[in-house]
């Protein structure tokens, strides 16, 4: 299963990991040929790109068949088949991105992608009609305090990298985390560093561990995402008060979905997302995020962040249910492949609680 594992992993599609041109495009995905040759005739690449990554799909699907047996690594090859389809589906909408002469030929059935990969359609999107309440923090750290928390985190994981970066949100992407370079940070920022990142890295340290190589599952995003939440809001309140769960993202996909101008469209999310301490700059970061594999201005989504919503509940049910918490840290396996972990592997995690507990002191003391 791990020569399996590492062949797919040489071939995997990067469905949410194109390169981007500049921060000034961020979220938006571009294809990496085109970095290397903007001149690329994009309608005559569709035919290259379509057959690369069918190429692609043979290798997967002739893994499957040498290891018919084996359920997790079936799942696995299932959900990068729908990535693949979504990759072909997609094609046109990112072109056009890229080439605003590039004609759209048909729109992807965002819906239907949107519930196999999220678990989410445009029905269950809650029409929000209040405001959040907030408590507003005026605490902050300056950098030199910063520093100072992320040597008492170096300590439980030496080979972290922390790096001060030209970034506008936190970032964790395989052993490091990037960090916005700045003078102060709001409490806010300083717990979603401490909690919500590093159980990421986390996750991915103990599956190392446990595991001997390093695979993060396809079907694992939503968990990884619940998981970081979870312990973002656990352990914030054991720092100060946190409010009740105001779903943000819901109520800003509704605001996309009307027929308004892009003009209206950013102030409302603005009024919004200014309860999360976003600027004017990072809404309209966050305005290009939303239409990420999406046509921007269109009212159809790829409904990627609506997966926040309801996160803490769904790992407090899946902990109080069936599944101990130390499983869902243990390595980067999606929700379907716990149940056949549970059956197979012992854990080797590192004493991740005793790191939160004491972040929980350092961040209190200073």
């Amino acid at each position: 299963m791990k020569e399996a594992l590492k062949n797919i992993k040489k071939n995997k599609i990067a469905m949410f990991k194109f390169r981007v041109i500049d921060w000034k495009y961020v979220n938006i995905s571009f294809f990496p040929d085109y970095l290397k040759n903007n001149k690329l005739d994009l309608l005559k690449y569709k035919k290259k790109y379509i057959n690369k990554i069918n190429i692609r799909k043979k290798v997967f699907l002739d893994i499957k068949n040498n290891f018919q047996k084996n359920l997790i690594l079936s799942k696995e090859i299932d959900n990068l088949i729908e990535k693949i389809e979504f990759c072909k589906d997609v094609y046109d909408v990112e072109a056009n991105k890229i080439d605003n002469k590039y004609k759209i030929s048909k729109l992807p059935d965002y819906d239907f992608y949107s519930y196999k990969f999220y678990w989410i359609n445009k029905n269950e999107l809650e029409q929000i009609n209040y405001l959040p309440e907030i408590k507003n923090y005026n605490i902050f750290f300056d950098k030199q305090e910063l520093i100072k928390l992320i040597d008492k985190v170096l300590v439980f994981f030496p080979e972290l990298r922390i790096i001060f970066s030209n970034v506008p949100n936190f970032v964790y992407n395989s052993w490091k985390i990037y960090i916005p370079d700045k003078e102060k940070y709001s409490i806010q920022e300083i717990i979603v560093i401490f909690f919500h990142e590093l159980s990421h890295y986390i996750r991915w340290y103990n599956m190392q561990k446990n595991l001997w190589f390093v695979y993060a599952f396809s079907d694992n995003y939503e968990l990884e995402e619940w998981i970081a939440l979870y312990n973002e809001y656990f352990y914030w309140n054991q720092i100060i008060d946190y409010w009740n769960y105001y779903p943000y993202y819901h109520k800003v996909y509704n605001i996309l979905m009307q027929d308004i101008s892009k003009e209206d469209k950013l102030e409302q999310m603005y009024e919004i997302l200014k309860y999360k301490g976003f600027s004017k700059e990072k809404t309209y970061n966050y305005f290009l995020r939303f239409y990420r594999f999406t046509p921007i201005g269109w009212n159809d989504f790829l409904l990627k962040e609506a997966i926040y919503y309801n996160s803490y509940k769904n790992i407090l049910n899946l902990i109080n249910g069936w599944v101990e918490l130390d499983y869902l840290m243990s390595m980067k396996w999606g929700i379907e492949s716990i149940d056949y972990f549970l059956k197979w592997k012992r854990i080797k995690n590192v004493n991740y609680k005793k790191y939160f507990e004491t972040m929980v002191k350092e961040i209190k003391k200073l």
